[in-house]
């Protein structure tokens, strides 16, 4: 049976245990959006406010609520097959952790759209983020 958590500092004190799961909550739920957590011992599910809300779920068999519109499973998740009348999709997340250090001379490089999605078509052929797509707010890269 899944376990609730309405309450975002809650959350967020539940999530210390989970790395991984804790940097996907930092990154994808702000305090401002955040409406639950559910986990059990499948996995955790974070729903949060959108132009829809949406559910972002991480383990084998995360719990979900039928309520929920749209999910998102971490690839390979049991789940995404038992949902049939909601809108959903499988990704994957890769993390890598490092040192935090300062960077010295650090230069900015201005990229054109046409060359992004070069880049995308290239390297992200199935991207669900695009030049012009309104969700982005700038592109980035760090390289050595």
């Amino acid at each position: 049976m899944a376990q609730s958590i309405t309450d975002f500092d809650l959350a967020s004190e539940f999530l210390q245990k989970n790395e991984r799961v804790l940097i996907l909550f930092k990154t994808w739920v702000p305090r401002d959006k955040f409406i639950e957590l559910l986990y059990n011992e499948g996995g955790i599910s974070m729903y949060r406010e959108d132009h829809t809300p949406i559910a972002f779920s991480v383990g084998s068999n995360p719990p979900v609520k039928d309520s929920w519109p749209r999910i998102n499973f971490e690839r390979g998740a049991k789940g995404i097959n038992e949902i049939q009348t909601k809108e959903r999709s499988d990704w994957q997340t890769y993390f890598l952790q490092i040192k935090e250090r300062k960077i010295e001379g650090l230069n900015t490089v201005q990229f054109t759209d046409e060359e992004i999605d070069t880049f995308l078509k290239l390297h992200a052929p199935k991207s669900s983020v695009f030049p012009g797509n309104k969700e982005i707010v700038k592109w980035a890269c760090v390289s050595h």
